[in-house]
């Protein structure tokens, strides 16, 4: 750990219980997938997607990958859809086409290259979410850099606050900026560790194993504390944080000032999003909102938040 690692993890008494449960989780990737009109149903008496909508969504899937992956990892994938087609469709979810890919894959991502080996992930956090549906959420649909012209970003530092296994503190850390990766799953940091280390860029990451929301004086960090220990402008701070963005924001919000860029995945289940889109414009942020589709749609129902104060959103 950094030298200044160290100091924000001595600042505070750490408590990884305070997100929510990992049985109730959703693990990246699993998402579901669209619904026709009229859902047929399967053996089990479960609503099962029509064969044409799977199809449908593996292209879409398809198209997104294939601008972040080499050609003949793609077609790999496609395989892997075709061999576990009744799966996809009863289950309504691509997981385990996820799942079978083990390979080491080369990710060009926003202009930044970089290796995950995804079986040496996965057997490193048995019984978790397969690493690919990670790489297909984050990169492949661009979930969290979509709405911004990253060529107006600096890019110098960057807080990934719910890093889970380390992927997007890769991106960030590969990509030159000083990284603050955030995580409550202690569990997650070694396996972090070996991602960030096999494409040496250990050296530009802090990891800070703590819990998020600030709710709770004495017992978690906020992402207020640890960018106040950064003291400098924070080019991109990525929330996804299950929940606990709520806490967050309601706490208080002065160290939004030091933020240049947002972009954050909010859970309804939790709180009410329209009141952190607020907080956000109140402090001079420009804001899409959008669903988990990526449509724009008002506050009140958005899944995903993008901001930025030094006017980064794409057009």
């Amino acid at each position: 750990m950094t030298r200044l690692g160290a100091e924000v993890m001595g600042s505070f008494h750490v408590d990884v219980d305070l997100r929510r449960p990992r049985s109730q989780r959703r693990s990246h990737g699993c998402c579901q997938l669209d619904f026709p009109a009229s859902p047929t149903i399967s053996q089990s008496g479960s609503p099962s997607l029509h064969p044409l909508a799977a199809c449908a969504r593996v292209v879409r899937e398809l198209v997104g990958l294939s601008r972040i992956l080499q050609f003949g990892t793609t077609v790999l994938y496609l395989r892997n859809c075709l061999m576990c087609w009744r799966t996809i469709v009863n289950s309504r979810k691509l997981y385990c086409a996820d799942a079978i890919l083990k390979d080491r894959v080369l990710i060009y991502y926003h202009g930044i290259r970089f290796i995950v080996d995804c079986g040496s992930l996965d057997s490193m956090l048995p019984g978790d979410s397969a690493t690919f549906s990670t790489i297909r959420e984050m990169f492949g649909r661009d979930v969290y850099l979509r709405a911004f012209d990253t060529r107006q970003m600096r890019l110098t530092s960057v807080v990934d606050a719910g890093g889970n296994r380390g992927l997007f503190s890769l991106w960030a850390a590969s990509a030159g900026a000083n990284t603050y990766w955030i995580e409550s799953q202690a569990h997650y940091l070694r396996v972090a560790r070996f991602l960030w280390a096999q494409n040496g860029v250990s050296n530009r990451v802090c990891p800070v194993v703590a819990s998020l929301g600030g709710a709770t004086p004495g017992n978690s960090v906020s992402v207020g504390d640890v960018i106040a220990k950064i003291a400098v402008p924070v080019s991109l701070l990525k929330i996804d944080i299950e929940g606990a963005e709520f806490q967050m924001f309601a706490t208080h919000s002065q160290w939004l000032s030091q933020v240049e860029n947002l972009a954050m995945e909010v859970h309804r289940w939790a709180g009410r999003p329209a009141e952190i889109v607020d907080v956000l414009r109140n402090t001079g942020f420009e804001l899409k909102t959008t669903n988990d589709r990526f449509h724009p749609v008002a506050p009140a129902q958005a899944t995903y938040i993008y901001a930025s104060s030094v006017g980064a959103l794409n057009d």
